[in-house]
């Protein structure tokens, strides 16, 4: 196994170069391999191969304190983190960034390897306040459906690329065995969530009212709303009348084309398993999880949250 050389055999590995010796014979001398010497040589002679001890010395220590793998996590750092997960139940990605901002520095990495330890050595629960819980989803793939009207994704705008404000993308979450719904509305560039619980499940009516009581206060800025093929979204001119603007459709089978409520389900199946029965959920309950969601920092927007940036724009 490979040891870091120590001050007292670089200095050796010094004298016996100004003594003309071999590699060979330095690798005796001070007991490593051949390799070690060359690899030592190669990392720390100065660019006209001149090898001085002290300066090895220092440039050796400089990169153990750089890599990565060796840095310290002071404790009060690493507990702020844990508590985040806990509390907030943000991604390690969200976490690290969060703290960044606030000169604490702790990778994704190393809270990801606190909670993959905390889980397998220590059978803790911190993994259960992780949206995955360390695991991938499978999800089915749904029947096709024909809605009147439909206008097709490929007729949105090409500005509608989700860097511009006012683009937003729909969906519904449905409770254990298709009971109860939940309409979802992301906000493309800001990732800015509303949600609201639909009393009769899946229906047309009721999800197209709910759009429209949802965004009616931003009814100025809404540029398009694009969604899949659900027979729930049958009313779409009803929504694109009462909100000014036009709903698109996502190809069959091709939930990719609205990856922002992909994403936003995602979050709020962590606070919602496809095992929970809707119908029992109040809606303070889904305006706690809408406002849990809507404060994370988020990567995307340098670790601002959507409520801040979406209200940014209304300014």
């Amino acid at each position: 196994m490979y040891k870091q050389l120590t001050s007292e055999q670089r200095y050796t590995i010094s004298v016996l170069l100004q003594r003309k010796c071999t590699r060979n014979e330095i690798a005796k001398a001070i007991g490593v391999s051949n390799s070690t010497i060359t690899r030592e040589l190669r990392r720390n002679s100065s660019t006209r191969g001149v090898y001085k001890w002290d300066k090895a010395q220092r440039q050796a220590e400089k990169r153990k304190h750089q890599a990565p793998g060796n840095r310290s996590i002071k404790s009060f750092v690493r507990n702020m983190a844990i508590e985040l997960l806990k509390r907030e139940q943000w991604s390690p990605e969200q976490i690290s960034g969060y703290l960044a901002r606030r000169g604490y520095k702790i990778s994704h990495e190393t809270v990801y390897a606190i909670i993959r330890k905390d889980k397998y050595e220590n059978r803790g629960c911190l993994y259960k306040n992780c949206r995955h819980r360390l695991k991938h989803r499978h999800r089915p793939v749904g029947k096709r459906v024909v809605i009147p009207n439909r206008v097709s994704i490929h007729q949105r705008p090409t500005e509608a690329d989700g860097k511009r404000f006012g683009d937003f993308e729909m969906d519904t979450i449905v409770g254990r065995n298709n009971q109860g719904a939940i309409l979802t509305i992301v906000e493309r560039s800001t990732n800015m969530l509303f949600m609201k619980k639909l009393e009769h499940g899946k229906d047309a009516n009721e999800l197209a009212q709910a759009a429209v009581m949802l965004l009616a206060p931003y009814k100025g800025h809404i540029r398009t709303i694009t969604t899949d093929n659900g027979t729930e979204f049958c009313n779409h001119k009803v929504i694109a009348k009462g909100l000014d603007t036009t709903v698109y459709f996502t190809d069959p089978y091709s939930s990719w084309q609205k990856g922002a409520i992909e994403n936003a389900n995602g979050l709020v199946r962590q606070y919602i398993p496809k095992s929970s029965p809707i119908k029992h959920i109040k809606d303070k309950d889904i305006d706690g999880i809408t406002a849990k969601i809507n404060t994370r920092p988020r990567k995307k927007l340098n670790f601002s949250t959507p409520f801040e940036e979406f209200f940014n724009y209304l300014l």
